[in-house]
């Protein structure tokens, strides 16, 4: 797939906010994966949906907000079981690592 405006800026927000969310920027993180879901769902592939709710998951697992992480986590082991895949092209972003996170906010 060649690389065109769209893939470069979800990939840039994507990427920015898997920096900004280690670094204790959790809010900048939240709102580059906001964008790169927003980019996602409107012109992205499923897989790179469940990148961008894996991301976002995890910004708001950073900032407290459990339940949305909790959906994101979840919408985004939905679409790749839907897919049948094990796994995207983010390491952190596997059905594995996914449910692993997802029973850590088992209540």
């Amino acid at each position: 797939m060649p690389i065109n405006d769209r893939t470069w800026r979800f990939e840039a927000s994507h990427g920015s906010g898997r920096v900004h969310c280690p670094a204790g920027m959790p809010d900048e993180a939240l709102a580059h994966h906001r964008d790169a879901l927003r980019l996602a769902v409107e012109h992205r592939p499923p897989d790179d949906q469940a990148r961008a709710n894996d991301g976002a998951a995890y910004a708001y697992h950073a900032l407290g907000r459990l339940d949305l992480a909790r959906q994101h986590w979840q919408h985004a082991i939905d679409l790749l079981v839907e897919l049948d895949l094990e796994y995207t092209d983010d390491v952190e972003a596997t059905v594995a690592t996914i449910r692993t996170q997802l029973a850590s906010l088992a209540v």
